[in-house]
Protein backbone atom coordinates (compact mmCIF):
# COMPACT_ATOMS: atom_id res chain seq x y z
CA UNK A 1 0.00 0.00 0.00
CA UNK A 2 1.34 3.30 -1.06
CA UNK A 3 1.99 5.94 1.75
CA UNK A 4 0.23 9.52 1.23
CA UNK A 5 2.28 11.72 2.41
CA UNK A 6 3.91 15.32 1.53
CA UNK A 7 6.70 15.27 -0.76
CA UNK A 8 10.30 15.79 0.41
CA UNK A 9 11.53 19.59 -0.30
CA UNK A 10 14.46 19.49 -2.65
CA UNK A 11 17.44 21.07 -1.66
CA UNK A 12 16.66 24.56 -2.92
CA UNK A 13 13.28 24.88 -1.67
CA UNK A 14 15.41 24.37 1.94
CA UNK A 15 17.49 27.14 1.19
CA UNK A 16 15.04 29.03 0.14
CA UNK A 17 12.98 28.23 3.24
CA UNK A 18 16.27 29.18 5.85
CA UNK A 19 17.12 32.34 4.04
CA UNK A 20 13.13 33.29 4.67
CA UNK A 21 13.78 32.40 8.51
CA UNK A 22 17.06 33.98 8.42
CA UNK A 23 15.58 37.33 7.10
CA UNK A 24 12.61 37.39 9.69
CA UNK A 25 14.80 36.44 12.40
CA UNK A 26 16.92 39.57 11.29
CA UNK A 27 14.47 41.75 11.03
CA UNK A 28 12.37 40.78 14.26
CA UNK A 29 16.08 41.50 16.22
CA UNK A 30 16.32 45.05 14.45
CA UNK A 31 13.15 46.10 16.03
CA UNK A 32 13.55 44.68 19.08
CA UNK A 33 16.61 46.32 19.20
CA UNK A 34 15.56 49.67 17.83
CA UNK A 35 13.18 50.47 20.99
CA UNK A 36 11.81 53.93 19.17
CA UNK A 37 11.03 51.97 15.96
CA UNK A 38 9.20 49.22 18.42
CA UNK A 39 7.20 51.88 20.08
CA UNK A 40 5.89 53.65 16.98
CA UNK A 41 5.24 50.20 15.22
CA UNK A 42 3.09 49.54 18.26
CA UNK A 43 1.32 52.69 17.73
CA UNK A 44 0.54 52.94 14.41
CA UNK A 45 -1.06 49.50 15.50
CA UNK A 46 -3.09 50.68 18.34
CA UNK A 47 -4.34 53.37 16.07
CA UNK A 48 -5.25 51.08 13.33
CA UNK A 49 -7.41 48.74 15.98
CA UNK A 50 -9.05 51.76 17.32
CA UNK A 51 -9.79 52.99 13.88
CA UNK A 52 -11.14 49.75 12.91
CA UNK A 53 -13.65 49.55 15.87
CA UNK A 54 -14.59 52.71 16.06
CA UNK A 55 -16.11 52.11 11.93
CA UNK A 56 -17.30 48.38 13.21
CA UNK A 57 -19.22 49.95 15.68
CA UNK A 58 -20.24 52.56 14.11
CA UNK A 59 -21.98 50.74 11.45
CA UNK A 60 -23.48 47.77 13.79
CA UNK A 61 -24.92 50.72 15.42
CA UNK A 62 -26.58 52.53 12.18
CA UNK A 63 -27.79 48.87 11.33
CA UNK A 64 -29.17 47.94 15.04
CA UNK A 65 -30.78 51.63 14.93
CA UNK A 66 -32.33 51.20 11.77
CA UNK A 67 -33.62 47.72 12.31
CA UNK A 68 -35.68 49.50 15.96
CA UNK A 69 -36.92 52.11 13.52
CA UNK A 70 -38.62 49.55 10.94
CA UNK A 71 -39.56 47.61 14.12
CA UNK A 72 -41.23 50.20 15.75
CA UNK A 73 -43.07 51.44 12.64
CA UNK A 74 -44.67 48.22 12.09
CA UNK A 75 -45.48 47.23 15.44
CA UNK A 76 -47.34 50.78 15.43
CA UNK A 77 -49.02 49.58 12.15
CA UNK A 78 -50.19 46.92 13.82
CA UNK A 79 -51.27 48.43 16.94
CA UNK A 80 -53.65 50.70 14.83
CA UNK A 81 -51.97 53.68 14.08
CA UNK A 82 -51.72 53.66 10.54
CA UNK A 83 -49.97 57.34 10.62
CA UNK A 84 -47.26 56.91 13.20
CA UNK A 85 -44.27 56.47 12.45
CA UNK A 86 -40.94 56.87 14.39
CA UNK A 87 -39.61 59.60 12.74
CA UNK A 88 -43.24 61.69 13.47
CA UNK A 89 -43.28 60.54 17.10
CA UNK A 90 -39.57 61.83 17.37
CA UNK A 91 -40.37 65.19 15.69
CA UNK A 92 -43.45 65.55 17.60
CA UNK A 93 -41.19 64.95 20.62
CA UNK A 94 -38.65 67.64 20.25
CA UNK A 95 -41.43 70.11 19.83
CA UNK A 96 -42.85 69.57 22.79
CA UNK A 97 -40.08 70.38 24.27
CA UNK A 98 -39.18 73.18 22.49
CA UNK A 99 -42.44 74.82 23.81
CA UNK A 100 -41.48 73.33 27.08
CA UNK A 101 -38.09 75.00 27.02
CA UNK A 102 -39.94 78.29 25.91
CA UNK A 103 -42.59 78.03 28.64
CA UNK A 104 -39.80 77.78 31.27
CA UNK A 105 -37.76 80.59 29.82
CA UNK A 106 -40.74 82.55 30.12
CA UNK A 107 -41.45 81.68 33.52
CA UNK A 108 -37.63 82.51 34.97
CA UNK A 109 -37.97 85.89 33.40
CA UNK A 110 -41.65 86.91 35.04
CA UNK A 111 -39.70 85.47 38.08
CA UNK A 112 -36.78 87.78 37.58
CA UNK A 113 -38.51 90.35 36.82
CA UNK A 114 -41.09 90.11 39.96
CA UNK A 115 -37.83 89.77 41.94
CA UNK A 116 -36.07 93.27 40.77
CA UNK A 117 -39.92 94.55 41.32
CA UNK A 118 -39.88 93.62 44.83
CA UNK A 119 -36.25 94.97 45.60
CA UNK A 120 -37.39 98.11 44.17
CA UNK A 121 -39.99 98.69 46.40
CA UNK A 122 -38.32 97.68 49.80
CA UNK A 123 -36.56 100.11 51.34
CA UNK A 124 -32.29 99.27 51.79
CA UNK A 125 -30.87 99.46 55.08
CA UNK A 126 -28.97 102.89 55.90
CA UNK A 127 -25.72 101.84 56.68
CA UNK A 128 -24.42 102.37 60.49
CA UNK A 129 -20.97 103.94 61.01
CA UNK A 130 -20.46 101.19 63.65
CA UNK A 131 -19.11 98.65 61.20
Amino acid sequence: MARKGKAKATREQLEAEAGQQTADLSALSELVGNRWKLMWLNFLAGLARGVGFLLGASLVGALLLGLLATLFDKTAETLGFKDLTLKEAVRATVIKFEEIRHDVEDTQAELAAERAKQRAMSPEPKPDGNH
